[in-house]
């Protein structure tokens, strides 16, 4: 489970109650160092020195590092690492928030004077007197037992840590609490995964659409040619057998925006690709990946502008997209025609190639399938995690009333004697 907290980050923390007594301990040591030097605010004979700030940046640096990192138990083989639990780090995002008020932690990259110092640590004990000290308190006395004076009365009082729970409330808090826990991560990243993939179909099928702008010229019927006799026949037909059995090449149906249209939607996709786990490496990914099969998309796209470009007055087809949208049109029209015809102008050999006729269909193709059946599997992964919060709750519900049986059946118990 993790938890951002203030000026340290994303951290990962314990759900269940259980709290180390290593990592408490430490844990206590930098909140009193803390709390110490807040407390000082309420000696008016005090006069606060750069050790003050020294002592809180130390701190701070030994609870951030206590908050990522944790604490490492065992030997050897034997190890797992304890980390805050939930509740230790929602305290630390306070007390981390108190500090943020006044710039505490200052950026590394800024170097202040003792003077600034020194006017940082009394800015922020100042705050103790609107009941920032109480959030402190709070905090250690979660897991601690100790005495602090009350602003109002200036009397000492023993603060108790929080008492135990009983299994009730242990199943209803934190049982229950971890599932509500883990279903919201889970189901938080599940829907960011589907707002990516989604947003990948829809500039795939808007490019399908662009694909689909293309047409084939329909022959009339072949007519059989007539003669009187069979050599004059056999002449006469394979002339005109060798004129209308000839290749049909398809041709593309396009608006004077294509090229426009086409550039557009492979930045579109490209931004997309970024968003992905793995499109950084893209281009290495394993073949069939979806990183990989869009990066052929945009290959595809890519190679037919720059062939372009090489034909044209401004080869820089980037900076023109963006300053001269209509020039762009007009000059890499040929990009787009190329891109939708798809190797389909080129004619077939006696050998019955050519050339690479369908390869961007095919690219564009299984770039939609492996995007498709990716966000169906995520559809499945968050009706899983449905069906285990439901059973969180089931098995709850049934502990829940096993206790209050055996509760019911003591009393009665209890009133027979």
């Amino acid at each position: 489970m993790s938890f951002s907290i203030e000026s340290i980050g994303l951290v990962t923390v314990n759900p269940a109650e259980y709290r180390d007594p290593t990592l408490v301990n430490q844990y206590l040591s930098n909140m009193y160092v803390l709390k110490k030097v807040l407390d000082r605010a309420q000696t008016p004979s005090y006069v606060t020195t750069t050790a003050d700030y020294d002592a809180v940046i130390a701190a701070v640096q030994n609870l951030t590092v206590l908050a990522k990192d944790g604490i490492v138990n065992g030997s050897g083989a034997s190890t797992f690492v304890s980390y805050l639990n939930a509740d230790m780090a929602q305290d630390l995002d306070n007390v981390m928030r108190t500090l943020n008020v006044v710039g505490l932690p200052p950026p590394p990259s800024i170097a202040l004077s003792d003077t600034e110092k020194v006017q940082l640590i009394k800015e922020w004990q100042s705050l103790s007197g609107f009941g920032f000290n109480t959030i402190i308190n709070s905090a250690i006395s979660r897991v601690d037992t100790f005495t602090t004076v009350d602003p109002t009365t200036h009397q000492v009082i023993v603060v108790h840590p929080s008492s135990g729970r009983t299994l009730q409330s242990m199943l209803e808090l934190e049982y229950i609490r971890t599932s509500n826990d883990m279903l919201t991560t889970n189901l938080n990243s599940l829907q960011s995964a589907l707002d990516i993939t989604g947003g990948i179909v829809d500039v795939l099928t808007s490019l399908q659409n662009l694909a689909n702008q293309q047409s084939v010229t329909t022959k009339n019927p072949f007519v059989m040619p007539t003669a009187t006799d069979l050599a004059t026949f056999k002449k006469l037909y394979s002339a005109a057998a060798s004129a209308y059995f000839t290749q049909l090449f398809p041709q593309a149906n396009l608006l004077g925006s294509a090229a426009g249209q086409l550039y557009g939607l492979k930045l579109a996709l490209g931004s997309k690709l970024a968003l992905l786990p793995s499109g950084a490496y893209a281009a290495a990914a394993p073949a069939g990946t979806l990183a990989n099969s869009i990066y052929k998309v945009l290959k595809d796209i890519s190679d037919q502008f720059v062939a372009t470009s090489q034909m044209v007055p401004n080869p820089n087809f980037a900076n023109l997209y963006q300053t001269n949208l209509p020039l762009f049109n007009q000059y890499y029209s040929l990009s787009a025609y190329n891109w939708v015809s798809d190797g389909q102008t080129t004619a077939i050999t006696t050998s019955g190639a050519q050339g690479k006729m369908g390869a961007i269909q095919g690219n564009l193709a299984a770039a939609i399938s492996n995007t498709e059946n990716l966000n169906e599997t995520q559809r499945d992964d968050v009706r899983r995690y449905l069906y285990i919060f439901q059973e969180f709750y089931k098995s709850a519900s049934t502990m829940l009333q096993l206790i209050t049986d055996a509760i019911q059946k003591m009393g009665k118990n209890i009133n027979k004697q």
